[in-house]
């Protein structure tokens, strides 16, 4: 096959124009009324200034601002940068001791004022995600001298400062403040804290444009009876246009790794596959129709929960179970008849021979029941972890070499056909004493040498760590440089185009396409705009003519997630937020994380390829930072 290289210089200036690119010669892009059309805004209050807006008023705000092209030159200033820090100066190209200033720009931000409401309007955040309250218990607290929360990021250089872009974004934007009931004394001042905070900080940076705050004068209630798609929580409280990020990932890996055949009768999945009893009577009228829905729909017979403290049973404890199972009476396989059992997920304890060869005898003892299990008796058996792709991996791959007579390689291609799956590094080792014991115990003839000949990427240290390339779509695949640098492995997973985002895999010209985007950084300087359109075309020519397609950077999580998002967002038509998660649930055991720049970009995709965005800036980096705190903590 031809090869192609290209290689492209990314341009660190602004992106060009387009249809959905503001002129960069405009220093700001208006989004909510201009100024001199704020006068036309009954005043409800004037000292601080606060305007009235109606429920239809805000909907057309709410429409122009999303459609409005966002404006470019909001970074550096958006990592936290002010331009008194000599570290981040030399590292974003300023001037030593130069003022990085605050940008002439004026978006929308819109604070439910009630923090503990159930309602909310789409984009909605909350005052204290904005305003600095400093000591709650402080008698003399001057609400007049409140300020925003500090947005600066003075100990260093954070390319993924999530955590602040509400507070940095509110402070060159105007706020809209609304509550349940409309306009009340809790939301005006809400309002007036809001108002007393941009005036504050106009006192601090006197070239910036002059914001404005609004109450929205009508109850929630007009929104959901003329504006239902402007609701993201109702009155109440069920979830109307919201999407709850750490539920939509839980769904989307849920979706992936569903329980599916392995091997004969033998299935892999999630601990959500177990069937539970669904708690009905059926002699309950009540429950009858209901009660006919099956809770062992795939007639599992014994499932087995992969785990690092569990106690994989003994020889005797399998006979026994054997002739237990062998009672039960030819008819579907209800809950009570189920057997459940443990095994082990990893071989970090295997710390001495004794210990290892104690451990691996169980395993193997296991694997050959559930053979006879599955092959002789016809029994299904589900293999199961609490994600369902990291855990069951060892037993798994352990089963099918023992039972399909596979050696270790072999096995690790069989599974990737079923169904993505990870394997820590430190079980390689495991996994290759377990493959010369199953065959000393099969008495098969093990040729390490000829092994190494015949699969060379399984055994290119450091090129392969024990894992595929996570697997976005049948033919598009995410990784690292490790995993673009192992051409034999590539070969063999039938890729054939590779994607190379400022990340040099030299790879054989002979044998791959390669699009290559040379020296591109993921330093938050560097973008990525101008390639996105030719890197998505790279990827859907490859689809187009039955190729596969992997896509990395170094490490896969940022540059390279950045290109596959993007790539999802027009191949499947989802929202930037649904492509997102898609492929975070996609990229198994490595969290992807697109540095700030890249994500507002995306951002920028979406309204290019939409028309409008659809969800705004403050609130995808608050979601995104509430998501990534379930795993890194606070």
């Amino acid at each position: 096959m031809a090869a192609v290289v290209e290689q492209q210089q990314p341009s660190r200036l602004t992106p060009p124009l387009s249809p959905l690119s503001p002129p960069s010669s405009s220093p700001a892009t208006i989004r909510s009324p201009s100024p001199i059309e704020f006068d036309a805004f009954q005043q409800v209050n004037e000292d601080p200034p606060i305007r009235a807006l109606t429920a239809s008023q805000y909907y057309l705000i709410h429409e122009t601002y999303c459609s409005t092209p966002l404006p470019n030159d909001l970074f550096p200033w958006l990592h936290g940068i002010d331009g008194t820090n000599p570290i981040q100066n030399s590292f974003f190209g300023l001037k030593l001791q130069e003022e990085c200033p605050v940008p002439i720009h004026r978006g929308v931000i819109v604070v439910q004022a009630e923090e503990m409401a159930r309602s909310q309007l789409v984009g909605s955040v909350l005052p204290t995600d904005i305003l600095d309250y400093g000591d709650p218990d402080d008698p003399e607290d001057d609400c007049s001298a409140r300020g925003f929360l500090k947005i600066t990021d003075s100990e260093g250089i954070n390319l993924r400062n999530f955590k602040i872009q509400v507070a940095k974004y509110a402070t060159i934007s105007d706020i809209i403040v609304y509550g349940e009931n409309g306009l009340n004394e809790n939301v005006l001042n809400i309002a007036k804290q809001m108002a007393w905070a941009q005036k504050n900080f106009k006192e601090e940076n006197s070239n910036i444009l002059e914001y404005e705050v609004f109450v929205i004068i009508e109850p929630f209630s007009i929104f959901e009876e003329e504006y239902p798609e402007l609701v993201a929580i109702d009155s109440q409280g069920i979830v109307r246009n919201k999407i709850d990020f750490s539920e939509r990932e839980r769904e989307e890996m849920r979706t992936l790794t569903a329980a599916s055949v392995i091997s004969t009768n033998v299935w892999l999945g999630n601990t959500q596959d177990v069937p539970v009893s669904n708690g009905l009577d059926p002699l309950d009228p009540a429950d009858s129709a209901i009660s006919l829905i099956d809770d062992n729909p795939h007639q599992f017979c014994v499932c087995i929960e992969s785990h690092d403290i569990a106690e994989t049973p003994d020889k005797d404890t399998l006979c026994f179970i054997t002739e237990q199972l062998a009672q039960i009476p030819q008819r579907r396989i209800s809950i009570d008849d189920i057997v459940h059992l443990d095994c082990i997920s990893t071989g970090l304890g295997f710390n001495t021979p004794d210990v290892f060869d104690f451990a691996v005898t169980r395993l193997l003892d296991l694997c050959e029941f559930v053979s006879d299990q599955a092959n002789n008796f016809d029994h299904k058996i589900l293999i199961h972890c609490t994600d369902g792709y990291t855990e069951t991996s060892l037993f798994a791959i352990t089963y099918l070499m023992f039972h399909e007579n596979l050696n270790l390689p072999q096995a690790y291609l069989k599974l990737q056909k079923t169904r993505s799956f990870f394997v820590y590094p430190h079980d390689m080792d495991t996994l290759l004493k377990i493959e010369k014991c199953i065959f000393e115990r099969k008495g098969i003839n093990y040729d390490e040498t000829k092994r190494q000949e015949e699969y060379p990427w399984f055994y290119s240290t450091p090129c392969f760590e024990g894992s595929f390339p996570s697997r976005i779509l049948p033919f598009l695949y995410l990784g690292n440089l490790n995993h673009a640098c192992n051409a034999n492995m590539l070969k063999a997973l039938g890729i054939n185009h590779v994607l190379s985002v400022g990340e040099d895999s030299r790879l054989d010209n002979k044998d791959f396409q390669v699009l290559y985007l040379n020296n591109l950084f993921d330093d938050g300087i560097d973008s990525l705009w101008n390639h996105l359109d030719s890197c998505v075309n790279f990827i859907e020519r490859a689809r187009l003519l039955n190729g596969k397609v992997l896509i990395h950077c170094r490490v896969g999580v940022s540059r390279s997630a950045t290109i596959t998002i993007a790539y999802i967002m027009r191949h499947l038509g989802y929202s930037l937020v649904s492509s997102y998660l898609f492929v975070r649930a996609r990229r198994l055991n490595v969290i992807i994380q697109p540095n700030l720049r890249f994500m507002y970009e995306l951002l920028q995709y979406e309204q290019k390829l939409n028309g409008k965005m659809g969800i705004s800036w403050p609130l995808l980096a608050k979601d995104i930072h509430t998501l990534n705190m379930c795993y890194v903590g606070s």
